[in-house]
């Protein structure tokens, strides 16, 4: 049985380094995605100038996004999607602590089951 769930993350303190860094960011979206084992039907990204990524992947199950505001030390995460396991937040923290360094505010997690 699929649940369904939808998580805001609030990324801060985070170094400028990490949240410009295109390849980082990127490999965050897919280690989530991976990880709750989603599919990905089509991922985009743009940069902005000076500095600042935003980054999405449309996924069969719905969508993950991040955007980020290096100047700030600051990223926003959204992930909806149906899952087939049970949803913990400590795993997403943990996934994205791997990648970015920073504190990490779950501001929202919304479960339809």
């Amino acid at each position: 049985m699929k649940n369904y769930i939808h998580i805001l993350i609030n990324l801060r303190e985070a170094s400028f380094e990490d949240l410009n860094n295109e390849k980082l960011v990127t490999e965050l979206l897919d280690s989530i995605v991976n990880f709750y084992k989603l599919k990905v039907i089509k991922k985009d990204l743009h940069l902005f100038k000076p500095q600042g990524i935003s980054c999405f992947s449309l996924l069969e199950e719905s969508h993950i996004s991040i955007h980020t505001c290096p100047e700030k030390g600051k990223a926003y995460l959204d992930l909806f999607a149906s899952i087939k396991d049970e949803f913990e937040v400590t795993e997403i923290k943990k996934l994205i602590y791997s990648k970015i360094k920073s504190n990490i505010l779950v501001l929202q997690v919304f479960r339809d089951e």
